[in-house]
């Protein structure tokens, strides 16, 4: 099995759009004069924290055999799209035979 490392760029877009994901219901919920908005907004983070976790093990998951199905090869860098829940993850990774690694390049995720 190879080891699977995230790159700058991979761990970017999964924070980038867990912020997104909070910064909208902070927004939606900020000055409506709900008694409960911290708590709403309290619960709309626990979820991003969840979802942070289950989008970074799907892939994790995915990608962790030595055989990865589904894939879509190139030169350098392959592609794999699955769903986690509702969301459409593309990942782009590629293989260092040497070191026994799987990089992941980019990641590219969809509502």
């Amino acid at each position: 099995m190879p080891k699977i490392v995230f790159s700058e760029n991979a761990d970017a877009a999964i924070e980038t759009f867990i912020h997104y994901y909070v910064d909208s219901f902070v927004r939606l919920y900020t000055d409506t004069g709900i008694g409960s908005t911290q708590d709403i907004l309290e619960n709309y983070i626990l979820g991003a924290e969840g979802i942070y976790r289950e989008i970074r093990g799907a892939i994790i998951e995915k990608l962790s055999s030595e055989k990865v199905l589904g894939r879509k090869p190139s030169e350098k860098v392959s592609e794999l799209s699955f769903h986690v829940g509702s969301r459409l993850i593309i990942v782009f990774f590629s293989d260092n035979k040497q070191t026994n690694e799987r990089w992941i390049e980019f990641i590219s995720i969809n509502r």
